[in-house]
């Protein structure tokens, strides 16, 4: 190809002499458009600029695709709505995590962008074809990487059950969990022990059904490691008589939370005084979590009982995609 800007609009003239007149194409999307169709590839420096261009494909028949945010080496669906969730009122959440490109893909056709704020789009002409050893391998060292996206949704909660049947490998979002497998448990090390009055207090409020366990692997740190699994009620009052100030690590945690429970436990973490509006999602067994001071456990453990608190969610927060064991936040 050559371009010809020498009269209004773009003459695209191709090797074999046929001239392709196209009045609406600026010389930006000509020269795209010619190192697309020549190298395979290129990239657009704005949103503007990546529409023209995907429309430039349409006219011309060619089939031009968005590539994956996470690798820009695999292409998108011809038919996806990053146009529409791109735009900043579809914006819901902060999410860390290592995301593949299939992955990535997969929750853009369930109409969730994990967006990346980057300075190109990269387009590439679609070619179904294996790719070679070097780009197979740079494929997977960049599926390994951990990074910050952008969530883009219509439903800030219905994304977050998606993102984590996606990341734990189930392809369909399964609407009719039971709820009697949502759990609730509390993690605390203390640099005191806890009585063993303590311990039947929290039984006998549990109805026998409370499940206490001293963690051993805190003993090198001269703390015990207690958890304590039990109704939202039960593990408010069993940390009441813990003395804060003994306490050196304290987290809480949901195991297969109905969306009402994972709206109003998000809401709770933004109250915090302590890394306030973060917590952790462990998408392999379906957990999410918060590391928190006790003062600000009580406190989402209390929201959390009063089931009159709301469960939509309004402010912004942060997901950390996390094995339940490391908690850094």
């Amino acid at each position: 190809f050559s371009v010809d800007t020498s009269t209004s609009g773009i003459i695209m003239k191709e090797a074999q002499h046929r001239i392709i007149y196209k009045p609406d194409w600026s010389l930006a999307i000509a020269r795209h458009f010619v190192e697309v169709i020549t190298k395979g590839k290129t990239a657009v420096p704005s949103l503007e600029l990546y529409e023209q261009l995907m429309n430039a494909g349409d006219q011309a028949l060619v089939d031009f695709r968005l590539t994956s945010m996470v690798n820009y080496m695999d292409p998108c669906s011809k038919n996806n709505n990053f146009l529409r969730l791109v735009e900043p009122r579809f914006y819901c959440f902060r999410f860390n995590a290592s995301v593949t490109s299939t992955q990535w893909l997969a929750l853009l056709d369930r109409d969730i962008l994990l967006y990346r704020q980057e300075t190109n789009y990269v387009v590439q002409l679609y070619k179904d074809r294996a790719l070679d050893k070097d780009k197979a391998q740079s494929r997977r060292n960049l599926d390994m990487r951990r990074s910050e996206f952008l969530v883009h949704a219509d439903r800030p909660i219905e994304a977050i059950l998606e993102i984590q049947k996606c990341l734990a490998g189930q392809e369909v979002q399964d609407s009719t969990l039971d709820p009697s497998a949502e759990t609730f448990s509390i993690y605390f090390e203390t640099t005191d022990p806890i009585p063993q009055d303590h311990h039947e207090l929290i039984d006998r409020l549990a109805g026998g059904e409370a499940y206490i366990r001293t963690c051993a692997d805190a003993a090198e740190y001269q703390t015990e490691g207690y958890t304590v699994r039990a109704s939202l009620d039960v593990l408010a009052r069993s940390i009441r008589p813990v003395i804060e100030s003994s306490v050196t690590h304290c987290s809480f945690r949901v195991d297969n939370p109905s969306p009402d429970t994972l709206g109003r436990f998000i809401n709770a973490c933004q109250q915090a005084e302590v890394h306030p509006s973060t917590l952790g999602m462990d998408s392999s067994i379906n957990r999410y979590f918060c590391r928190k001071s006790m003062g600000d456990i009580k406190m989402v453990l209390n929201y959390m009982a009063d089931y009159g608190t709301k469960a939509s969610v309004a402010g912004d927060f942060q997901l950390f995609e996390l094995s339940s064991e490391d908690q850094p936040f």
